[in-house]
This record gives structure tokens, sequence and C-alpha cells, in this order.
């Protein structure tokens, strides 16, 4: 049966990362449930945006592309944001990820009260301001949290330690709270498990966009002190600008491993690579809850990662506590690098574990969430929360 209101999704634009690749994954499963989903990019770009096409109605608010940053390009065009929202009259707004969440709320505030759809946000990543980053700079940045949180009707929090930072550090009341975990579909995976390929030398591989979070420069770091030969090659497969591209290949030949680092740009399916690997390393300074260390679990392929918040940890210490080490440890990092490489594949309970994060799980837990919110929306009913996004007017 056919859900009545139509939900929106907005994000910047649909550039390959895992906030997008799961967003089309929960639109697939809520159209296919009834649910009448759209997919509203600020900009028309991004190598999904084809596929997105695909899997649900796709409705730029701006038409043109940019190469401008993100989100100052996002903080230009709230009003832009805002006319859209108000034009197109959702039931229901839902935030996939953390990065256009405060623009969001931003541009709700510039709408009248009465008029601001509900406001479903997932959270993607850490609490910024709960965090290690300079005090000042968290300083700043709380009430900025605070602020983007308060415009949510109810928050998805892709892991329990993020959701134990949104109920005791932002002080959101439980009831306003999900918990839902990212899924693999790990038949996909697993199926092409076989006897690895022997490299002539030890391939450890880096997945993500090139950037601070990432961390690649510690990665670097830590294969610039492995004693171990052949040496191995660091393959990193990720989009980057080319200041970025240009400088992590400036740092790797500073540290005298230049010929050792292969920058692969961004790959569309990444399971030849994981499975092709000795090693996947994950360097990240903070994750939600990785869908690249989901799929290395699921193809079998021995890992390394640090503690990042909020998530990853969650997921692999059930496996093996030597396989996390701290945050911008490139000394940590590379004596678990040496040891993992020196064990067998294990891919049995790695793939184990990865079964524990069913895909199908994730998106009827996401359908039924939203189906739920959807029919709050319809009900206009004025509950104890309706209140969080009328103080929007007076932040």
């Amino acid at each position: 049966m056919t859900q009545s209101g139509k939900i929106g999704a907005v994000v910047y634009d649909l550039r390959a990362s895992g906030v997008v690749r799961n967003l089309l994954r929960i639109a697939e499963r809520a159209r296919a449930d009834g649910i009448d989903f759209e997919i509203w990019p600020l900009r028309a770009q991004g190598e999904f945006l084809g596929q997105a096409k695909d899997v649900a109605p796709v409705d730029p608010v701006l038409e043109a592309s940019s190469s401008h940053q993100r989100d100052l390009d996002s903080f230009l065009h709230h009003s832009a944001l805002a006319e859209a929202l108000g034009n197109r009259s959702p039931s229901l707004l839902f935030s996939p990820g953390n990065q256009m969440h405060w623009h969001i709320a931003k541009a709700l505030q510039m709408l009248p009260a009465n008029a601001r759809p509900r406001f479903v946000g997932r959270a993607s990543n850490a609490v910024v301001s709960l965090g290690d980053a300079n005090p000042i700079f968290r300083a700043i940045i709380k009430p900025q949290e605070r602020f983007q949180f308060q415009a949510m009707h109810h928050v998805v929090a892709v892991s329990e330690e993020l959701q134990g930072q949104l109920v005791n550090g932002i002080g959101f009341d439980t009831e306003r709270v999900s918990c839902v975990p990212n899924g693999i579909d790990i038949d996909r995976y697993a199926s092409g498990h076989g006897k690895q390929t022997e490299n002539e030398r030890p391939i450890i591989l880096g997945i993500g966009r090139l950037s601070k979070q990432k961390d690649f420069n510690t990665l670097i770091d830590a294969l610039a002190k492995l004693r171990i030969t052949p040496k191995p090659v660091l393959r990193i497969l990720g989009r980057g600008t080319d200041g970025w591209i240009a400088s992590l290949k400036r740092y790797a030949e500073n540290k005298g491993i230049a010929d050792q680092l292969e920058l692969l740009g961004h790959v569309d399916d990444v399971t030849a690579h994981l499975r092709q690997a000795d090693l996947f390393v994950s360097s990240s300074r903070w994750e939600g809850a990785s869908n690249v260390v989901l799929e290395a679990l699921a193809c079998g392929t021995p890992l390394v990662a640090t503690k990042a918040p909020t998530g990853i940890a969650e997921v692999l210490r059930p496996l093996d506590e030597d396989i996390l080490v701290p945050v911008g440890d490139a000394s940590a990092l590379a004596q678990a690098i040496e040891r993992r490489l020196g064990q067998p594949r294990g891919s049995a309970a790695l793939i184990a574990r990865a079964r524990d994060y069913d895909l199908s799980s994730m998106l009827a837990d996401y359908s039924g969430l939203l189906a739920e919110q959807l029919s709050r929306a319809q009900r206009r009913c004025l509950d104890p929360y309706e209140t969080q996004s009328a103080r929007l007017q007076h932040s």
C-alpha cells in the first residue's frame, strides 16, 4: 500500500561516498515499499548521479555544477534551498549524512514555522564538539551542532557509540534517537571468495576520499616504518583534488617511499581490489560506521584500523583487539600491520562478523522508521518534540 506524503532527501551532490551509497539503498527500498521518496541534491553532479536517477526521481536545487568547496557552496545558497523546500512542501525532510545537517537547519530557519516539514537526520559521523579537536574549535562548533540537531524531530545514529554521544553529549531525549547500523550485502561480496592470488609484493589497501578525515598521511608514515621484505605497495582508492594528490605524493617522497605509493583515484567497484589485497587499513581520524570496513570483512580481507570514533571499534573489537590502534599513532599502526601481515588470512571469521550487519535488516529498519515519521507528519500532531523545530526562529 502506498504511503501518503512525500519525502525529500537533501544531499550536497551525488559524488561517490558512503553517505550517498547508503542514501541510494534507502531510497530504493523506500520506493519499493510504496513510499514517495525523492532525492534533492543541491548540485546535480557526482559519480552516482546516473545511478540515483535509476533509483528515484532526482530534482536538484541548482542545475549548474560547481567546483567550489561544498560547505562554502552550501552556505552561499541557503536562500535557494529554503525557496526549494518551501515550494516543494515535502511532508518529511531527510538528511542522510552530516554534510548537510547544518545547512538544512539554516534553510528551515528562513521558512515560517508552520511551513517547516518534519525533519529526520542520519548522524553518520562523530559529534565533533565531543572529540579531541582543539578546545577553541570545539567551543565554536558546539552551538552549531546543537543548532542542527535541535532542528530535527528524529535522529538515526549509525552506531551505539554515536547514539550515546547524541543522548549524553548533546542532550537528546532517548525517544528521539534510533540506532540503525550500516548494512552489507554479504552474499555479493562473499560469493567470490576463494584462494587468494599470491602477490609479488604485499598489497596494503586504503580506501576513501583524500581528506584530513581519512588521515592517509599517518598510513604513509606507518608504511615508511615497516621493516619487512619485499617492500609492500600502498594502494589508495579514492577521489581527491589535485592539491591533495600532490600533497600525498610529496609526503611519500619525503618519507622515501614514493615508489611504494599508488593513487588510483575513484574506483566504481572496490571488490576486486579488496580480494587481491593482503591487508586493508582504515587510518581514519573519525568515522561513523564505515561501509568499506564492512566490505573488507565481507570479502574476507584481513584488516587493521584506528579506534576512530564512533563505530569502527564497535564492529571490529569482537574479532581481535590487536587489529585496533590509537588514532594518529603511526608506530602502533606499523606494528599492527606487520603483525597482521604475518598471520593467516582468516577469512571465515571475518565473513561471519560481516553477517551481523545484514543490509536487508538495515533497509527494513529505515523503511519502517521513515513510514512511521511520515505518518506523524501526515497526522500533523503536536507531539512533545514539535517545539524543537519551532525554536529555530529564535536561534
